[in-house]
Order: structure tokens, then C-alpha cells, then sequence
């Protein structure tokens, strides 16, 4: 993040999708975005994973993200801490 074409701020899914078309597997990208991530600021302990006595902090996509990484820009409901926090977003 921070250059031309994924400048910093609130566009998170544009490093995503960058990944993916340099040839980054999706489930591979889902992890450096959800577990890896949480390891690298040293929070591991509380999120990253859906398991029992972490945060829940997640969002609904209407598609497989596995099969199609774009469906990340298209969420239906985001979850933060365990509350619905936004829905029916499309």
C-alpha cells in the first residue's frame, strides 16, 4: 500500500486484488489478510481466526471468496465483535 495504484486510506481490497493478479492463490491472500496480519501487529491471540474467545470481527460476501476474490468489494453484512454493524449493504 502507499503507491500509485493502491495509495493508502480506506481501499483495503485494492492490495487484495493485486495480489490475486500477480498470481497469489485466494486462500492464500485471505490468510496474510486475516491471520498473518493479526501475527504481524502481535495479535494472534484475539483475531484473525473464527474460533472460540477471539473477537469476531467479519464480513458476508455473497459469492465464494476463494473462487472469486472480487466478491470482497461487495459485502452483504460486516460483524464487529460479534454485532451486526452494518447489512444488506448491496
Amino acid at each position: 500500500a502507499g503507491w500509485d495504484i493502491n495509495p493508502f486510506g480506506s481501499d483495503y481490497v485494492t492490495g487484495l486484488d493485486l495480489a490475486a493478479e500477480a498470481g497469489m492463490p485466494s486462500w492464500e491472500i485471505i490468510e496474510h489478510a486475516t491471520s498473518r496480519a493479526a501475527k504481524a501487529i502481535g495479535l494472534e491471540n484475539q483475531v484473525g481466526i473464527l474460533a472460540p474467545g477471539y473477537k469476531a470481527d467479519l464480513m458476508l460476501v455473497a459469492d465464494n471468496p476463494l473462487t472469486n476474490i472480487t466478491t470482497l468489494r461487495k459485502p452483504t453484512a460486516v460483524f464487529q465483535n460479534g454485532q451486526l454493524v452494518i447489512h444488506d449493504i448491496l
